[in-house]
């Protein structure tokens, strides 16, 4: 970004195809991206010449050679930006399939280290249909999604190495687009994301509800975020802090690298009591339960 432009710079020169045509450019592609609290698809199109809109493009259209989008913030304002480029002989049909019902993929790594003050999240890759990102290292900081003032927009901060939003010593949650104090020993979740953006590959979204208990904070649902592409990134982690004081109390991270239902629309619990099913008939018969041998040993014995 320079200024107010995306800039696609050529170092000696690039090639891309659009529609089976090859273009070479040797000289700097820029576009202008508007203060509108909206994601941006950047593209060239049948002629070679670079494109902006904010309508999400087609992917089996064609017509189009994706390269980024970018989301400008208007406080500030600033900027974020995801690689979307695709590579030229994909399959633009499957593509299509795969990102309405597959999503973003982890490949490995990105283990999650939590406490009540830091994040950790090693190296590590995700899948975006023919597209793999590498996180490039172990990222100490993130970026911070909640959203913006009447929730019909997402706004975020950068360079946060909390995976929390506090308010002196009050952890807040997103309230309808409000950043609101929770009430004392109220427990709120933060959710943990790879993503394809260039300059925080993490991304947390902010919890958007405050809860009485644990039970309900492990039940609860994953936040809206308007105009946010969730088949582009990864869920990794569900973390869940307590208001406590500052630092809130971190209590608990559930591992969601490896679920791989499609984009989530829901969390899926990793709690045991808070699974369905668990009275079903012969759901958990006798022969799971460890040491029933010795149990059976015992009865035949005359020991019990």
């Amino acid at each position: 970004m320079n200024g107010n432009d995306l800039e696609v710079t050529t170092g000696s020169n690039y090639d891309f195809w659009v529609d089976g045509v090859k273009f070479n450019k040797t000289v700097l592609q820029a576009v202008t991206i508007s203060n509108d609290n909206t994601m941006h698809y950047v593209y060239f199109n049948t002629a070679g010449v670079i494109q902006v809109s904010t309508a999400i493009w087609d992917i089996s259209a064609g017509g189009k050679a994706f390269v980024a989008m970018v989301y400008r913030y208007s406080v500030g304002p600033t900027y974020a930006l995801f690689d979307e480029r695709h590579t030229h002989d994909r399959d633009k049909e499957w593509h299509e399939w795969a990102h309405d019902t597959v999503g973003c993929r982890w490949q490995n790594g990105l283990v999650g280290t939590f406490t009540t003050t830091t994040l950790s999240v090693t190296q590590g890759t995700i899948h975006d249909e023919d597209l793999d990102f590498d996180t490039g290292g172990t990222k100490t900081a993130c970026r911070r999604w909640f959203r913006h003032t009447g929730a019909a927009a997402m706004a975020f901060d950068s360079n946060k190495t909390t995976p929390y939003v506090l308010n002196g010593a009050n952890l807040q949650y997103d309230n309808a687009g409000t950043l609101t104090d929770c009430a004392a020993n109220r427990y709120v979740c933060s959710y943990v994301y790879c993503t394809n953006d260039q300059d925080y590959p993490i991304a947390v979204l902010i919890g958007q509800a405050q809860h009485v208990n644990l039970a309900d904070a492990q039940n609860d649902t994953l936040p809206l975020f308007p105009g946010w592409p969730a088949a582009e990134f990864k869920l990794l982690y569900r973390l869940i802090y307590r208001n406590t004081g500052a630092p809130p109390t971190y209590v608990e991270a559930a591992d969601y690298r490896s679920v791989t239902t499609g984009p989530p629309v829901t969390a899926v619990s990793a709690v045991h009591n808070n699974l369905t099913g668990r009275d079903a008939t012969e759901c958990h018969p006798v022969t799971a339960i460890s040491g029933v041998e010795n149990w059976k040993r015992l009865l035949m014995l005359g020991g019990m």
